[in-house]
């Protein structure tokens, strides 16, 4: 319950910020659209005024119309704010899936406004949908039915992301689309030996991994900011799977992955 109230929470606010955003967006433009008609309307009146000699028109003697021109005092922006839009971003995230939760790394080098490339890794654990961990009554641990091992996926990806709508959203608000492969490591440890003992005698395997991702980044690109992913992953075992619980292997160790990623640019 609490697992499925905070992915609720997560997706809610993903949902707040662009309905925030779009809604900006739409008020801008209906504004503009109104004062162009409002000043259009205005020239027009004064334009037939002054033509037929009106005692109270105001009369043209040359002056360009600048009503519209906006100028700013100084550069929107600078060249040190233009410098931090390519900087260095590393950051930590939370990973939530079907399987649990889990952890990560990642670094990210901004090629330009709109690209950029990262590397990254990622730990959580991979079990059957229908496992339910139990209480025994006797020694007072819990245990899962029929579970003989525990499985750890380590996911390394090198890919891109590319980044959308630039120059019509906010820029404290960035979606973007992004795509990785790499290779996983597998680990296989046995469920009845002791947790720290068996990790230690885990069984390694290495696979291929792939992933297609998209989000939004929150925030100041020149200070810390908060990422918001989904990322759907592909990283097939092969042969016969994988048990988790017992004769029910498991022969795809990706799936569906939501990650909260706070990242600090360098």
């Amino acid at each position: 319950m609490a697992y499925t109230l905070l992915l609720k929470n997560i997706i809610s606010m993903f949902l707040t910020e662009v309905y925030s955003q779009l809604k900006k967006k739409v008020f801008l433009v209906v504004y503009t659209l109104c004062l162009s008609i409002f000043g259009g309307l205005c020239l027009n009146v004064q334009a037939q005024d002054t033509s037929n000699n009106h005692p109270f028109a105001i009369p043209r003697i040359g002056i360009p119309d600048t009503m519209m021109v906006f100028s700013p005092s100084k550069p929107l922006f600078s060249d040190t704010m233009s410098s931090t839009l390519y900087a260095h971003v590393w950051g930590v995230e939370l990973l939530f899936s079907g399987n649990g939760f889990g952890a990560g790394f990642m670094y990210q080098k901004l090629f330009s406004k709109k690209v950029s490339g990262f590397i990254h890794v990622g730990v959580s654990g991979a079990r059957n949908t229908d496992e339910i961990e139990y209480i025994d009554p006797y020694t007072g641990y819990p245990f899962i039915p029929g579970k003989v091992n525990r499985l750890f996926c380590a996911p390394l990806t090198v890919g891109l992301q590319y980044r959308l709508f630039t120059n019509s959203i906010s820029e404290t608000f960035r979606p973007f689309l992004s795509c990785g492969i790499g290779p996983a490591l597998i680990v296989q440890a046995k469920y009845d030996d002791p947790y720290f003992a068996s990790i230690s005698n885990a069984t390694l395997h290495g696979r291929p991994a792939g992933f297609l991702g998209f989000g939004a980044g929150i925030g100041n690109e020149a200070r810390s900011m908060l990422s918001i992913q989904g990322r759907y992953y592909y990283i097939p075992f092969g042969d016969k799977g994988l048990e988790s619980i017992k004769d029910i292997p498991i022969t795809d160790f990706g799936g569906f992955f939501i990650a909260l990623q706070l990242l600090f640019s360098k």
